[in-house]
Order: C-alpha cells, then structure tokens, then sequence
C-alpha cells in the first residue's frame, strides 16, 4: 500500500505539536467573533490551506462546525495490493489520544473536536475491512488517494444552537488572533473577485445506462442474489475558479446537515452536501450513533406557490410507500448487525424509528440506531464493522458491494465513502460521502503550499444513486437519481460567471456525455 505525507511549512511545527498534545488539546476558548461558518471559508486567508465540516439546518444533529488550517496531511493509496493496509489505516486513523476525559462529561455545550484530524475514507477501502468485497480491478484515479487525513492541532468551532465560536487546541492565543483577523477582513470587506465558471452537468454513462443498470440489479434479487444494492451514476462538467467561493455559497444556500470543504495537496478538492450521518462516537459515554437514510421525495422549490402543502403530500406519500420502508427496514437491520459486532450485548437499539426530514432539496426517511461500544474495542474496529455504510451497499452486504463493483465498473472514490473528523481524545464524527462533488485538477495545477494557491481549474465529478429492491420501478429510480442533484444543479446555476447554457432544471432529461470518468 503506498502512502504519502505532505508538510505545510516546517516539518517541524508538526513534531512539536503532536510533543505537547496530550497536555495542551483538552483545552477551548469562547471568543466574540460573530460571523456564519460559511463567510469564515470564504475569508479564510489565501495563504492558508482549509479543511471546514460546515453543518446547517439547525438542531442537535447539525449543531457543529469545524474549520482548521492543517500542519499535515497523510494520504494513502491501495495500489494493486492490499498487504498490510489493513494496518496502514490503522496507523492513519490514530491520533494523539489524551486518555484524560474529565473535562467531557455532561458538559454537552461545548465543542466535541479538541484538535485531532479531519478526512476522509474512500469506498474502494471497503475491501480492507471485508475481504470477499474486494474491487477485482478498480482503484482510485492516480491523482486521488484513496484515504487522507489532515493533522489539525487547532480549530475553529461554531455552535449554531447558541451562534457562539470557540478556539480549540494547541495554541489558543494564536488562533483566537487568526479568528480576530477575519472579523476585521467582515468589516471592510475586499472587492469581489471570488468568481467561478461551471459547464453543464452532465451524465458519464451512454442513455438509458442507469435505467439498464436498475432493472440488472432487479433481476439479480429475482434470482435469489440480494435484497437491495444501491447502485450510482457519475455527473460530470468543467470547472474553474475559486473553489471556496463556490463551496461557501453552495453550503450557504440550503440547510446541509453534514457540509464539508476539503482542500488536498494536490490541487484537488472535495465539496459535501451530505444529509446522512455515518457513525458519531462519544468517547466518554461510548456511545455510538448512525443514522441511515433510505427513501426520497423532491421537496417544495422556490417557485412553488404552496410549499406546505407540497412537502405534506411528499410526506404523507413516502410515510405510505412499502417499498420505501422495506428499503430503510433493511438497512436499519444490516446497521444493527454492524454495530453488533463491536457494541456491548443488549446495548444496540432502535433509537429512533422511521421518520421523515427535509433535508434542502429533497425528503428523506430517516432512522436512528446506537449502541455502546465494547471496551475491548477501538476506533479502527468500529469503523472497520460498519464500512462502507449499509445505506449506500445493500444487503447482504458483501453481495451488494459485489454486484455494485459489477455493474458500475468505476471507482467511486470519495463518494460512498465518509467525512468528518476524529478528536484527539478519541471521540468521531463521520458522514455518509452522498451529494459529494470531487474537484479533480489539471496535471499542471501547482501543489498546495504555503502561499497563495493557483486558482482550481478542472474537472467536477459528482454521482447520485438509488436503493434497488425488487419492485424497484427504474422510471421511478431514475428521477430520484436526478432529484438528488438538485442541491449540486442549483449551486451551479448560481455562478457569477455562469455559462450562457444553464444546466437544464431538476427532474429534465441530463443529455449524456461521451467523456470518461475520472
């Protein structure tokens, strides 16, 4: 397995840090800034590389926002071999844990990322972790890696229940002083040149793949194969410009439980608009939490004229609709199965059953289930348990990944994968890698380092897919798919130098390109 690290600046900042961690990251602060998440990223300085996980929407599960400048970033790449990158990962997963979680407690109102690392784990790691599932011959794109975690000894935090930010980490004064620069840079604000271009998001498959694909996967749980798979198409178009801009505004502009911006070495980039939560784990009390989502409806847009009215009948259809909630149903039990195998006996639970969310776009059908995890077991074999996420396989599980390496034929990369961060205590926060656009750049783009980087320009890959069980209708499945770029559409829609060919409006035919995927 290959591996990569990558320094901002002096190697040894890094070293230092990680020297006097377990002394110095238990340790926040509550400052004066008043700013959204959202105009944070879009202020945060040139010079500085960011990593943000921007929550919206309001409420205990979209309470959070991180936003740090990293000191290191450690990616690693599958290759043609999976030897020892089971251990890898785990190397990469480990922080600098402070055993001591006193200052935790029920202290709820304060932030849950103390310092730590913030990434992401592809789908394509899903064979680390369960072997029979293993892609015969997919591997992440040669400019992306598979797995990649940026150390950040220091962050900003948002609380948006109680709109109050905080510093965190390893050097208090020096944060809160970035924090101060950009609420001055809020009060006299430079001219706007923070400009993007987008084309036309179109689909990488030949017409009717997607529909060809659901009724393949119909056939196979016919014939006794599985119960579900979650099957994706890969959108693409060209983009240009200032990639923080366009993510500040895109998160912004609808309430994204699970929001994130990361910016890797390379160039390339990673925007999230995911409604759906992976695992979080609260070191202290061990608990565990996932929130699997299946079944969807478009939302009300801005034009119509009774928006109420519309999201109740949305509603009230997908309450109704049995297809709807076998496919939850079966995931809720493949979660349990997951959380079983590393959670206390008699500890894992419903939560909470079936219910409905609008999440931007779309309505969604959530559940939530948790459990507490066993003492004899760690942050690598919790994730381990539950990856990929069930809601984006199928069941059986190893069947669904199987069938899904089959009929999709292409690396997911990111998407599918998860998001979020692990604090150095030990507790984490990861989300589904769902409505996740990956920014890949030129060959020629400059790497990020200390220093204004080159303005992104590039390629936008962002899929969408659908739950298929057997009276799967794939009319039906193909216009959710195209609902779920909705959030992605939108966004593009509002570019300040936006093609003259808009991208056609959610739920119009996508025409094809011929272009492959990255």
């Amino acid at each position: 397995m290959g591996g990569s690290t990558f320094y901002y600046g002096d190697a040894s900042r890094y070293d230092a840090s990680v020297s006097r961690a377990p002394a110095v990251l238990s340790r926040c602060r509550a400052i004066s800034l008043r700013a959204a998440p959202c105009d944070v990223l879009r202020l945060w300085p040139e010079t500085e590389p960011v990593v943000a996980l921007i929550s919206g929407g309001g409420g205990p599960n979209a309470r959070w926002s991180i936003l740090a400048s990293p000191l290191r970033f450690e990616q690693l790449r599958l290759g043609h071999s999976h030897q020892n990158a089971r251990s890898d990962l785990h190397t990469l997963l480990s922080t600098a844990t402070n055993n001591d979680h006193e200052r935790r407690g029920d202290q709820t109102d304060l932030p849950p990322f103390r310092g730590g690392r913030i990434g992401f784990i592809g789908y394509e790691c899903g064979g680390l972790f369960e072997k029979r599932a293993a892609p015969a011959q997919r591997h992440a794109a040669a400019s992306w890696p598979d797995a990649a975690f940026a150390w950040c000894p220091s962050a900003l935090v948002h609380d948006s229940t109680l709109d109050q930010w905080w510093v965190v980490g390893a050097d208090l004064d020096t944060t809160e002083s970035f924090a101060n620069d950009i609420g001055r840079s809020l009060s006299h604000p430079a001219p706007n040149s923070n400009s993007w271009h987008a084309g036309e998001l179109s689909s990488c498959r030949s017409d009717g793949w997607f529909a060809r694909a659901c009724q393949r996967t119909i056939e196979l749980i016919g014939q006794g194969d599985l119960f579900q798979a979650n099957i994706s198409e890969q959108f693409a178009c060209d983009f240009s410009g200032d990639t923080r801009a366009f993510a500040a505004q895109a998160l912004a502009s609808a309430p994204i439980r699970y929001g994130s911006y990361l910016e890797l070495p390379e160039g390339n980039r990673i925007i999230s608009f995911s409604p759906e939560l992976f695992l979080s784990f609260d070191v202290s009390s061990r608990l565990v939490t996932t929130r699997p989502i299946k079944g969807t409806r478009a939302a009300a847009g801005a034009s119509c004229s009774d928006a109420a009215a519309f999201d109740a009948g949305m509603t009230q259809a997908l309450l109704e609709s049995e297809k709807d909630a076998a496919e939850l149903n079966m995931i809720i039990d493949l979660m349990r199965n997951d959380l079983g195998r590393v959670c206390e006996t008699g500890t894992v639970r419903v939560a909470r059953s079936r219910h409905i969310e609008r999440h931007g776009t779309v309505l969604h059908a959530v559940a939530e289930v948790s459990g507490t995890l066993a003492e004899s077991c760690g942050i690598t074999d919790l994730i381990g348990a539950c990856f990929p996420p069930g809601s984006v396989t199928g069941a059986p599980k190893v069947r669904a990944m199987q069938i899904i390496d089959d009929i999709e034929s292409v690396p997911r990369g990111v998407y599918c994968g998860i998001i979020g961060f692990i604090d150095t205590e030990g507790s984490l926060e990861f989300s589904v890698a769902i409505r996740t656009a990956m920014l890949t750049a030129t060959p020629t783009a400059t790497p990020t380092a200390k220093g204004a980087p080159p303005p992104f320009s590039g390629r936008l890959h962002y899929c969408a897919g659908c739950g298929i069980v057997a009276d799967s209708d794939p009319r039906a499945e193909t216009q959710e798919r195209l609902d779920k770029t909705a959030v992605l559409r939108e966004a593009l829609r509002t570019s300040p130098q936006a093609t003259p060919r808009e991208s056609p409006p959610p739920g119009s035919p996508v025409r094809c390109a011929q272009s492959s995927p990255a």
